[in-house]
Protein backbone atom coordinates (compact mmCIF):
# COMPACT_ATOMS: atom_id res chain seq x y z
CA UNK A 1 0.00 0.00 0.00
CA UNK A 2 1.26 3.46 -0.86
CA UNK A 3 1.77 5.68 2.17
CA UNK A 4 2.78 9.20 2.94
CA UNK A 5 5.62 9.46 5.44
CA UNK A 6 5.41 12.78 7.28
CA UNK A 7 7.95 13.43 10.03
CA UNK A 8 7.51 16.42 12.30
CA UNK A 9 10.48 17.46 14.39
CA UNK A 10 9.69 17.74 18.11
CA UNK A 11 10.27 21.11 19.69
CA UNK A 12 12.35 20.64 22.83
CA UNK A 13 11.85 22.50 26.08
CA UNK A 14 14.60 25.07 26.40
CA UNK A 15 15.86 26.66 29.60
CA UNK A 16 14.56 30.17 30.11
CA UNK A 17 11.74 29.77 27.61
CA UNK A 18 9.14 32.52 28.12
CA UNK A 19 5.54 31.60 28.85
CA UNK A 20 2.30 33.36 27.91
CA UNK A 21 -0.88 33.55 29.96
CA UNK A 22 -3.87 31.88 28.37
CA UNK A 23 -6.03 34.99 28.90
CA UNK A 24 -4.25 36.67 25.97
CA UNK A 25 -6.10 34.30 23.62
CA UNK A 26 -9.37 36.01 24.51
CA UNK A 27 -8.42 39.01 22.35
CA UNK A 28 -7.99 37.29 18.94
CA UNK A 29 -10.92 34.99 19.64
CA UNK A 30 -13.04 38.07 20.45
CA UNK A 31 -12.01 39.76 17.20
CA UNK A 32 -12.73 36.56 15.25
CA UNK A 33 -16.18 36.16 16.79
CA UNK A 34 -17.10 39.78 16.13
CA UNK A 35 -15.87 39.51 12.52
CA UNK A 36 -17.84 36.29 12.03
CA UNK A 37 -20.90 37.93 13.56
CA UNK A 38 -20.65 40.94 11.25
CA UNK A 39 -20.29 38.66 8.22
CA UNK A 40 -23.37 36.69 9.32
CA UNK A 41 -25.33 39.91 9.84
CA UNK A 42 -24.25 41.12 6.40
CA UNK A 43 -25.73 37.99 4.81
CA UNK A 44 -28.93 38.04 6.85
CA UNK A 45 -28.14 35.29 9.37
CA UNK A 46 -29.40 37.43 12.22
CA UNK A 47 -29.46 35.16 15.28
CA UNK A 48 -26.07 33.61 14.61
CA UNK A 49 -24.62 37.04 13.82
CA UNK A 50 -25.82 38.68 17.02
CA UNK A 51 -24.80 35.60 19.01
CA UNK A 52 -21.25 35.81 17.65
CA UNK A 53 -21.06 39.55 18.30
CA UNK A 54 -22.30 39.02 21.88
CA UNK A 55 -19.76 36.23 22.48
CA UNK A 56 -16.98 38.40 21.03
CA UNK A 57 -17.85 41.25 23.38
CA UNK A 58 -18.01 38.74 26.24
CA UNK A 59 -14.47 37.60 25.35
CA UNK A 60 -13.24 41.20 25.58
CA UNK A 61 -15.01 41.66 28.92
CA UNK A 62 -13.44 38.45 30.23
CA UNK A 63 -10.01 39.59 29.08
CA UNK A 64 -10.46 42.96 30.78
CA UNK A 65 -11.55 41.38 34.06
CA UNK A 66 -8.65 38.89 34.02
CA UNK A 67 -6.17 41.64 33.22
CA UNK A 68 -7.51 43.81 36.05
CA UNK A 69 -7.15 40.95 38.58
CA UNK A 70 -3.64 40.12 37.34
CA UNK A 71 -2.53 43.75 37.71
CA UNK A 72 -4.02 43.81 41.21
CA UNK A 73 -1.83 40.82 42.11
CA UNK A 74 -4.72 38.32 42.44
CA UNK A 75 -4.79 36.32 39.19
CA UNK A 76 -7.75 33.95 38.74
CA UNK A 77 -6.93 30.39 39.82
CA UNK A 78 -8.07 28.93 36.49
CA UNK A 79 -5.46 30.85 34.48
CA UNK A 80 -2.45 28.90 33.30
CA UNK A 81 0.51 29.65 31.10
CA UNK A 82 1.74 28.05 27.90
CA UNK A 83 5.27 27.83 26.49
CA UNK A 84 5.57 30.72 24.07
CA UNK A 85 7.46 28.90 21.32
CA UNK A 86 5.03 25.97 21.20
CA UNK A 87 2.16 28.45 21.15
CA UNK A 88 3.72 30.34 18.23
CA UNK A 89 4.19 27.04 16.39
CA UNK A 90 0.58 25.93 16.95
CA UNK A 91 -0.85 29.33 15.96
CA UNK A 92 1.36 29.41 12.83
CA UNK A 93 0.05 26.03 11.76
CA UNK A 94 -3.56 27.07 12.40
CA UNK A 95 -3.03 30.25 10.37
CA UNK A 96 -1.50 28.21 7.56
CA UNK A 97 -4.51 25.87 7.62
CA UNK A 98 -6.91 28.82 7.27
CA UNK A 99 -4.83 30.42 4.51
CA UNK A 100 -4.58 27.16 2.60
CA UNK A 101 -8.33 26.57 2.97
CA UNK A 102 -9.07 30.03 1.52
CA UNK A 103 -6.71 29.42 -1.41
CA UNK A 104 -8.22 25.94 -1.91
CA UNK A 105 -11.75 27.38 -2.05
CA UNK A 106 -10.67 30.09 -4.51
CA UNK A 107 -8.96 27.51 -6.72
CA UNK A 108 -12.08 25.32 -6.61
CA UNK A 109 -14.07 28.26 -7.94
CA UNK A 110 -11.58 28.68 -10.77
CA UNK A 111 -11.17 24.98 -11.59
CA UNK A 112 -14.78 23.90 -11.04
CA UNK A 113 -15.51 24.06 -14.76
CA UNK A 114 -13.50 20.97 -15.58
CA UNK A 115 -13.66 17.49 -14.06
CA UNK A 116 -9.89 17.14 -14.32
CA UNK A 117 -9.38 20.37 -12.39
CA UNK A 118 -11.72 19.19 -9.62
CA UNK A 119 -10.02 15.81 -9.40
CA UNK A 120 -6.54 17.34 -9.24
CA UNK A 121 -7.69 19.80 -6.58
CA UNK A 122 -9.36 17.22 -4.35
CA UNK A 123 -6.74 14.49 -4.77
CA UNK A 124 -3.57 16.54 -4.68
CA UNK A 125 -4.77 19.48 -2.56
CA UNK A 126 -4.62 17.63 0.77
CA UNK A 127 -1.29 16.01 -0.16
CA UNK A 128 0.18 19.41 -1.03
CA UNK A 129 -1.18 20.86 2.22
CA UNK A 130 0.33 18.08 4.35
CA UNK A 131 3.74 18.27 2.67
CA UNK A 132 3.98 22.07 2.82
CA UNK A 133 2.72 22.09 6.42
CA UNK A 134 5.49 19.62 7.27
CA UNK A 135 8.07 21.91 5.66
CA UNK A 136 6.72 24.94 7.55
CA UNK A 137 6.60 23.07 10.89
CA UNK A 138 10.15 21.75 10.56
CA UNK A 139 11.48 25.17 9.47
CA UNK A 140 9.94 26.87 12.51
CA UNK A 141 11.27 24.17 14.86
CA UNK A 142 14.74 24.44 13.30
CA UNK A 143 14.67 28.21 13.81
CA UNK A 144 13.66 27.83 17.46
CA UNK A 145 16.37 25.22 18.10
CA UNK A 146 19.06 27.37 16.44
CA UNK A 147 17.93 30.53 18.27
CA UNK A 148 17.45 29.62 21.95
CA UNK A 149 15.75 32.10 24.29
CA UNK A 150 17.92 34.85 25.72
CA UNK A 151 18.64 34.49 29.39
Amino acid sequence: MIGLNVRLMPIPEQAGEPRISVHWFFVPVGFGLIAAGLVCLRYGIVYVGWGCVFLGLFEFLTFGLCERRIRAGKPPEALFTLPLRKTVLACSMFGYLVLFAIVHIKLFGILSGSRLGQMVLFVFGPVIWVLTAQLLWNAIVRYFVNHPPKQ
